[in-house]
């Protein structure tokens, strides 16, 4: 149910989400939020089904409404109505079934409302084996809807040029602003103690790590033979975070590949940072990616990092391999190699400051400020 008028409503800027569910799109605007406090200004979530473990970050901290609907297409109605009875100046929306229903509602309402919408992954690679006529649909309705957002936010060069090339839209209404992943916040987290076994190992095996939902683009399956040949040479584990409709897939293969002793699923995690800086290296073995969050951070907390170089994200990060080992997708000797190269510390690389910065919460709050006109932030 949405509570009725308030003037505390008004004069705020808006994310639009459609739920708090553990997705990259979800935790980005969390962390914009966060961001935004940090110029004075708090936003209001608007979401269509609050529910989800990242509830908790935000439900004591910013004001939350709930359209408390099944599907986000169900929330147009509501988010039609919200705008009409507030003075929302900005919204800003993720995900390309949230962008539309926003796009629309604005129309509907003819409201003042700057609707701004946010892309986090490559159109062309989701369009590949995609046989839903729900997607399809959603796809055609892309080009229709995307023209009369105010300002289109790509979250990488590469996530850019392909909407601009598929959608067949100008480069210039489409701008780049990278992930807010980077707060101090982060580097007090990674010092947690933690209380798995293998991290109080006296024989300090290295550990392999990834973090991620267990979904077919995530491709953690790769990993695993990867660590599989690793083996071959320097023995080491493999801790993946994270848990997903993959998880039966990927415990058949560690069982048929007789790893069950050197590979561990934890599932999800509340401070995944104080595991990975305790980690040898990180492995990114993904299929297709926008701007992969959990690259960032292992290379701000100063640990090795292994990346297939995918479309899109990684090469960007990694200023093509200048910062972190790239490697083709699903090559699995390539993978174990750039391992071995990392644990038997072979390559050892130094990351600026100043390359870590362009990804803090503080930098891309004041992007999306300049980019929405924000006037008198500080």
């Amino acid at each position: 149910m949405i509570p009725i008028q308030k003037e505390e409503y008004n004069n705020k800027i808006a994310l639009f989400v459609p739920s708090l569910r553990c997705g990259g799109a979800e935790r980005v605007f969390i962390n914009l939020a966060k961001g935004l406090e940090l110029y004075n200004i708090k936003p209001l979530f608007l979401i269509a089904n609050a529910s989800g473990p990242f509830l908790k970050d935000i439900e004591n901290k910013f004001t939350i409404i709930n359209f408390n609907t099944k599907h986000v297409s169900q929330s147009l109605p509501y988010l039609c109505w919200f705008m009409k009875k507030n003075n929302i100046p900005y919204l800003l929306s993720a995900m390309d079934h949230t962008n539309i229903i926003s796009i629309l509602a604005k129309k509907l309402v003819s409201s003042n409302t700057k609707t701004f919408i946010t892309i986090h992954s490559s159109l062309s690679q989701r369009l590949k084996n995609q046989f839903k006529i729900k997607e399809l649909i959603l796809f055609k309705l892309i080009p229709l809807f995307y023209k009369y957002a105010n300002g289109i936010i790509a979250v990488s060069h590469g996530v850019a040029n392909d909407l601009a090339e598929n959608i067949k839209i100008s480069n210039r209404k489409i701008h780049v602003i990278y992930n807010p992943v980077i707060s101090n916040e982060i580097y007090k987290l990674s010092e947690q103690s933690i209380q798995h076994p293998w991290f109080n190992d006296k024989k300090k095996t290295p550990i392999v790590i990834g973090v991620g939902r267990f979904i077919y683009e995530k491709n953690f399956s790769l990993l695993i033979k990867a660590v599989h040949e690793v083996n071959k040479t320097i023995k080491c584990r493999l801790m993946i975070l994270g848990d997903g409709e993959e998880r039966k897939k990927l415990t058949a293969l560690v069982n048929k590949m007789g790893l069950n002793n050197l590979v561990s699923f934890p599932g999800y995690v509340d401070n995944p940072y104080a595991y990975i800086r305790r980690s040898s290296v990180f492995v990114l073995p993904s299929i297709r990616e926008g701007l992969p969050t959990a690259l960032i951070e292992a290379m701000a907390l100063g640990i090795p990092v292994v990346s297939t170089n995918c479309p899109n994200g990684p090469a960007e990060i990694l200023a093509n391999g200048q910062y972190g080992l790239l490697v083709p997708v699903n090559d699995v000797e390539q993978m174990a190699g750039a391992i071995i190269n990392i644990l038997t510390q072979r390559t050892k690389i130094f990351i600026p400051k100043a390359w870590i910065d362009q990804f803090t919460f503080t930098h891309v709050a004041k992007a999306y400020l300049k980019l929405m006109g924000i006037p008198n932030f500080k």
